[in-house]
C-alpha cells in the first residue's frame, strides 16, 4: 500500500460501502480482537477477493524474490529484517495493524496483488484508496478513489531514486507515520526496509510464478525475527521489540492454519512461546521451544490450512 498513484476523484458518497460502513467492519475486527482465542484461518482471507481460485490463492504466494544479503555471520542480515518488518502489520500500526494488514498484504513479495479487496478501501479487486480516513485522517481527501496496487520489482512503478537512501527513509517515514498514523521508524529500521525494497528488481524476483506456502517458510520467520530482536547491536526501543512483535506474528500465521481439534496441543504451544517472547525469555528458552515444533507442524500440514483442498473445505463449512 505504498502508491503514490492518483487516479479521477470520486465523491465516497457515490461508493457501495459509506464510511459508516468501513466503521462498522472496523468495530467487528476490534471485537473479534478482545477474544481470549486468536482467530482461526488465514487472515489473508478477509482481503483476498471471492472466486473460484480463492483457496489457490490462500495456499499459495508469488515466488519470492532472490535477494542478496551481505551476512556477517550467525546475524540476520539488515534486507532480511527489512523483509520480516515489511510483512509484520505492527510496522503500520494504527487501524492497519489492527486489521491484520502489512505492507505485504498489498505488495505480496513485493510484488501487486491483483486479488487485494479491503471493504471500503477497495474499488475493482487489486485497488486501494490510500488517501482514505479509515487508516488516518492525515491525507484523507474526502473522496473515494482507489488506485492499482503497483508491483513494486518493476521500473515502471518506482517512484524514487532507491540509491538515495536518504530519499527511501524519508518516503518510508512519511507513508508509514501520514498514511497509517504509525510511529515513524528509526534510523536503523528504516535501512533494514530500504535494503529489502532495493533487493526488488526483475532480475531477483520471478514474474507470473506461484509458490506453495509451507509452514516451514514461517518458521524460518519466526525464528529470524526472533533472533533479529535479539540483536544487541540494535536498540531495544523500538527495534528489537518491533522485531519481536514481527516474530509473534510469524508464529500467528502459523497458529490461524492448524484450526482443528486435533491441533490444539500445537495451538497451545504457539501461544505460549508467543507469550514467552512478549515477557523477554531468553533465546535458551525459545529458540529450542520453536524448533521442537518443526516435527509436529510438518506432520500434519497434509492436515492444515497450507494445503488448498483444506482451503476449500473450510471455506465451504
Amino acid at each position: 500500500m505504498l502508491a503514490e498513484h492518483r487516479i479521477a476523484k470520486v465523491d465516497r458518497r457515490s461508493s457501495k460501502l459509506t464510511r459508516a460502513g468501513v466503521l462498522l467492519c472496523l468495530c467487528a475486527l476490534l471485537l473479534s480482537c478482545r477474544s481470549v482465542t486468536p482467530a482461526l484461518g488465514p487472515a489473508e482471507k478477509k482481503w483476498t477477493a471471492d472466486s473460484q481460485q480463492k483457496a489457490f490463492l490462500l495456499a499459495t504466494e508469488p515466488t519470492p524474490c532472490e535477494i542478496t544479503n551481505d551476512a556477517v555471520s550467525g546475524a540476520v542480515p539488515s534486507a532480511r529484517r527489512g523483509e520480516l518488518m515489511f510483512s509484520s502489520p505492527f510496522l503500520l500500526g494504527g487501524q492497519a495493524a489492527k486489521s491484520g494488514l502489512s505492507c505485504a498484504s498489498c505488495h505480496v513479495n513485493g510484488r501487486g496483488n491483483p486479488d487485494f479487496v479491503f471493504a471500503g478501501i477497495s474499488g475493482a479487486p487489486g485497488t486501494a484508496d490510500t488517501t482514505h480516513g479509515f487508516f488516518g485522517p492525515v491525507r484523507d481527501d474526502g473522496l473515494f478513489n482507489p488506485v492499482v496496487i503497483p508491483d513494486l520489482t518493476t521500473s515502471a512503478n518506482r517512484k524514487l531514486d532507491r540509491g538515495n537512501a536518504l530519499d527511501v527513509a524519508n518516503f518510508l517515514r512519511t507513508q508509514i507515520a501520514e498514511e497509517f498514523e504509525g510511529t515513524p521508524p528509526s534510523d536503523s529500521m528504516l535501512d533494514d526496509l530500504a535494503a529489502f525494497l532495493n533487493g526488488l528488481t526483475e532480475v531477483a524476483c520471478p514474474a507470473n510464478q506461484r509458490v506453495q506456502l509451507r509452514p516451514a517458510d514461517d518458521l524460518r520467520d519466526a525464528v529470524d525475527a526472533f533472533r533479529a530482536s535479539t540483536n544487541t547491536a540494535l536498540p531495544r526501543t523500538p527495534d528489537r521489540e518491533g522485531y519481536a512483535l514481527a516474530a509473534r506474528h510469524a508464529l500467528g500465521r502459523m497458529h490461524a492454519r492448524y484450526p482443528g481439534a486435533s491441533h490444539a496441543d500445537l495451538r497451545n504451544s504457539l501461544e505460549m512461546i508467543s507469550r514467552d517472547i512478549a515477557n523477554n525469555a531468553p533465546a535458551e528458552q525459545i529458540e529450542p521451544a520453536i524448533s521442537a515444533l518443526r516435527v509436529a507442524l510438518i506432520a500434519d500440514e497434509p492436515r492444515s490450512l497450507y494445503t488448498q483442498d483444506m482451503l476449500s473445505r473450510w471455506m465451504s463449512d
